[in-house]
């Protein structure tokens, strides 16, 4: 059985794609050669599947359903594992070839490499994989996980570039057992409609999601603690649906002698990494000055990584963009609302209608019981009568 393991890396348009998934688990290639179903592993080794994908995925402000990362217990559990090979044979019996995805999986090869995951499972995989030059990557990461976190910006960089050693993670799933495939892309262009294509399918360019925040809402967020946690990204969902409206994009924080150094720290293994891609991705890459060259980051100046004092110009692009947001909601509270208002007329005459056809059902019934009751009446009647006159006779002729 063959399973399609998008595996990351995060940062690299992983919110997108699976959200896409998640609106449309059923998938068809263009030719009718092939059909997919998007599916999610939950930490337990159960799958969700069709609709209560969709349904959970509307429930939350990521409209998205992934599968738990290779830490949970379904991935070490033998139970787990063998209750998640029953349900991927019901994907099977349909006909239909399975995809998973995690962002979190392209650093835990060595988690299905120890515990023989796919082999357990009877699988084997087309492992995909997502990348993109890494020094906008870092400088995305940093908003996305390293501000919330203790580190400071410069220890953060030192602990978290071999995250994006992209040619070794792709070599440690090369060698998992049960790998078929690794297919590897740069994100340079539109990552949904670049995953579609590899499996056959025709999609339009789907909306950007997780898009990191701008310098004034980040900024903003610094100094809620209470919203915003290295854990629980939530807001930052919620801020980019409501708030995010004409913003300036996120800040740019590596610094000129830092952009140099990772140049030259990951270069060895981004020429390895042209040996791993497909010649037209080889080429694209062999062309994007981001992945060899310091001057493309020139004309980027950087802010301080350090949270700075609010200026008066940030709280008020805050507050216009907050108030406008107040407004649109009420006017969609105000539309729900006013729908709720005539859901209920409607069930209250719906009530009203079946109330009426019920009473007029047991008058019927009782009109007709109270006819039957009358027959009855008579019958007995005459019964006793015939009863007592043939008694009668019977005392005469003694």
């Amino acid at each position: 059985m063959t399973i399609i393991l998008h595996v990351g890396a995060g940062k690299c348009g992983s919110s997108s794609l699976q959200a896409q998934l998640s609106s449309c688990p059923l998938l068809n290639a263009d030719d009718g050669s092939q059909r997919y179903e998007y599916v999610c592993i939950t930490q337990d080794g159960n799958l969700l599947r069709r609709e209560r994908i969709q349904r959970q995925a509307r429930l939350t402000p990521y409209e998205v359903q992934v599968s738990a990362g290779a830490e949970k217990p379904w991935a070490t559990d033998v139970a787990a594992l063998e209750q998640l090979s029953l349900r991927l044979q019901d994907v099977l019996a349909d006909r239909r070839t399975p995809i998973a995805s995690q962002e979190s999986w392209i650093g835990q090869a060595s988690i299905f490499n120890a515990n023989e995951i796919l082999l357990r499972l009877g699988l084997c995989a087309k492992v995909v994989i997502f990348v993109r030059p890494q020094i906008p990557w870092l400088n995305s990461a940093w908003w996305q996980w390293g501000v919330w976190s203790s580190h400071d910006f410069r220890a953060f960089i030192e602990n978290n570039k071999p995250s994006a050693r992209w040619a070794q993670l792709i070599g440690a799933w090369q060698s998992v057992p049960g790998v078929d495939e690794v297919e590897i892309h740069p994100c340079a262009g539109d990552v949904v409609s670049s995953f579609f294509r590899s499996i056959g399918i025709t999609m339009e360019s789907a909306k950007r999601r997780n898009a990191s925040l701008d310098e004034n809402l980040l900024n903003y967020l610094r100094r809620r603690p209470d919203l915003r946690t290295y854990e629980n990204p939530l807001v930052d969902f919620v801020l980019e649906q409501r708030l995010a409206a004409n913003a300036k994009g996120t800040p740019w924080v590596v610094q000129p002698e830092q952009i140099s150094d990772l140049i030259e720290y990951y270069r060895a293994g981004n020429l390895d990494l042209l040996s791993l891609v497909s010649s037209e991705a080889r080429q694209a890459m062999e062309q994007d000055p981001m992945w060899w060259d310091a001057a493309a980051y020139s004309e980027r100046r950087a802010v301080p990584a350090e949270l700075q004092e609010p200026t008066i110009e940030a709280l008020e692009d805050i507050s216009a963009r907050a108030i406008d947001a107040v407004i649109q909601l009420d006017a969609r509270v105000r539309t729900l609302e006013e729908s709720q208002r005539e859901l209920d007329r409607e069930l209250m005459l719906a009530k009203e209608v079946a109330l009426r056809a019920l009473a007029a059902k047991e008058a019927e019934e009782r009109k007709l019981v109270s006819s039957r009751l009358r027959k009855a009446i008579s019958i007995n009647g005459v019964r006793r009568l015939v009863g007592a006159k043939r008694a009668g006779g019977a005392a005469s002729v003694h």
